[in-house]
């Protein structure tokens, strides 16, 4: 067995050095059968392996000078078990506070799914990592870590599937691709399944295709091209200088799951058009009203720290594999940026409503100032994302002499700004087949819980689309607790449900 490496891309070497973790929930009343389920999952995973072999193998060490990383790969691959890519957990005395059945009435609330009860064991405590739960931003300095690590946990009525992939190898639509791969792998897959049709395939070739998008003559670090970053002059995330304190005293940060019907925010961006005489998606009236809600519950907060009168960001996840033209619809390595903007916190905590729109209505001709406002600010900053904006954030990140050195001028952790990331696509329609479950697909998909975990934000859930039926949005907001029951309370007149 030889040793192979991985070329990382520009945007590989730049993005977060993190794990991107994603929980599946199935049903699973007859723990007999978990062997079965245990035996597809784990050849599904050898075959999905086989079409992406470097996911067998680690990220890092960084080098200490240039703070690059590496990815290496066996040139076969091994037993998964063996490996530690791929583990079981059977031990019901271990989960026996995990009750399938109560968490589902419950609505499989989003604190209840921590990191440390469903990390894989592979990754817990891992040197290369520096945390105990793989659920932390590493620095790489102490050794390679796992590329990917998936682990099934059979709990009293349920399995949980947990997959955590390295975020210098894939972002989030990655994911969704990889997982698309692997559920089809454990439909077909038996026990001796060999891919007998795979060919020698140069792995790292379209990753070299996306740094050769900017020659070396293109490369700048003009901060008026990309005024989201910036540099700290030493080696090191901790010299950025951090955003001015939205609370001098510690505080605690909580997650809510909220869900919203498709017809309320369907008549809510109904109106957003006709106020706005423009296209507005559902995403964006989403966005904003969280962008809203979020500003107002912390208006406390911000008097007392003085700043009701800058500005707040909104960070926006955004992945642009579409500008990369053909060829890359199946591509699984970084394509993803933040799209950051920002708007006077007063504009949106003001109040300034002429007519209060009821959630139901669709024919107010006027409705909340600032939501106009927002979803005015959050359009136009989208309609920006084209090739162009894309590559000018490649030339920037190309001529970034050290990773290390790279963050974003805005911070979420303790400020008045926020982030949304949208996970719609990720899977909740895949179906997987698995025996002993009684649903082809996942009940549900939930991100595992972190106390310390990040800043301020919200992530779109995955949602079923199948059937042509529009479902619910479910959201996890993240916020510092003192923030979350006036949250709660702006938001009661919009929402179905609220998950703690």
């Amino acid at each position: 067995m030889t040793i192979q490496g991985l070329h990382l891309s520009i945007i590989d070497q730049t993005i977060i050095r993190s794990y991107i973790k994603v929980l599946l929930i199935y049903p699973f009343p007859d723990p007999y059968k978990f062997g079965d389920a245990s035996t597809a999952l784990g050849s599904g995973l050898r075959s999905t392996l086989q079409q992406y072999p470097y996911l067998a193998g680690s990220v890092g060490p960084a080098d200490p000078v240039t703070g690059k990383v590496t990815a290496q790969y066996p040139d076969r691959i091994p037993n998964v078990l063996d490996s530690g890519v791929f583990q079981t957990v059977c031990e019901p005395a271990s989960y026996s506070d995990f009750d399938y059945a109560n968490l589902k009435e419950q609505g499989m609330p989003p604190e209840v799914l921590t990191s440390d009860r469903f990390c894989p064991i592979s990754l817990k405590d891992h040197p290369g990592t520096g945390c105990s739960a793989a659920d932390s931003v590493q620095e790489l300095r102490n050794g390679p870590v796992p590329a990917l690590a998936v682990q099934v946990t059979l709990i009293s009525g349920g399995l949980v599937l947990s997959v955590y992939a390295h975020h210098c190898l894939m972002d989030g639509a990655g994911l969704g691709v990889f997982l698309e791969r692997y559920a089809t792998n454990v439909q077909t897959c038996r026990p001796d399944f060999q891919d007998k049709s795979s060919t020698p395939h140069d792995h790292s070739a379209r990753r070299r295709d996306i740094d050769a998008l900017v020659s070396a003559s293109k490369r700048s670090l003009s901060s008026s091209h990309c005024p989201e970053f910036q540099l700290s002059p030493i080696s090191s995330k901790e010299a950025i200088p951090p955003a001015a304190n939205l609370r001098a005293h510690p505080h605690v940060m909580t997650s809510r799951i909220l869900t919203f019907s498709h017809g309320r925010l369907s008549n809510l961006r109904d109106a957003m058009v006709n106020a706005l005489n423009k296209r507005v998606s559902v995403f964006t009236v989403l966005t904003a009203l969280l962008w809203v809600n979020v500003a107002r519950s912390r208006e406390p907060a911000l008097i007392e720290a003085g700043v009701q009168d800058q500005e707040t960001a909104l960070g926006i996840a955004v992945n642009l594999k579409r500008a990369l033209g053909e060829g890359f619809e199946d591509y699984v390595g970084n394509v993803s940026f933040a799209a950051w903007t920002s708007i006077p916190i007063s504009k949106l905590t003001a109040m300034k409503s002429q007519l209060k729109m009821s959630p139901d209505s669709s024919t107010a001709k006027q409705t909340d100032c600032s939501m106009l406002e927002a979803v005015r600010t959050i359009s136009a900053t989208l309609s920006e994302l084209d090739r162009d904006w894309m590559l000018k954030r490649i030339s920037y990140l190309s001529a970034v002499p050290d990773p290390r050195r790279l963050g974003y001028a805005f911070s979420t952790v303790n400020s008045p700004h926020f982030f949304v990331n949208d996970w719609q696509a990720l899977g909740a329609d895949t179906h997987w087949d698995i025996p002993g479950t009684t649903s082809s697909q996942p009940e549900f998909i939930r991100r595992p819980y972190s106390e310390g975990e990040g800043g301020a934000f919200g992530i779109i859930l995955p949602r079923r689309r199948s059937n042509g039926a529009q479902s619910n949005y479910e959201v996890l907001v993240r916020l510092a607790e003192e923030d979350m029951a006036r949250f709660e309370n702006e938001m009661e007149r919009w929402v179905e449900r609220v998950l703690a």
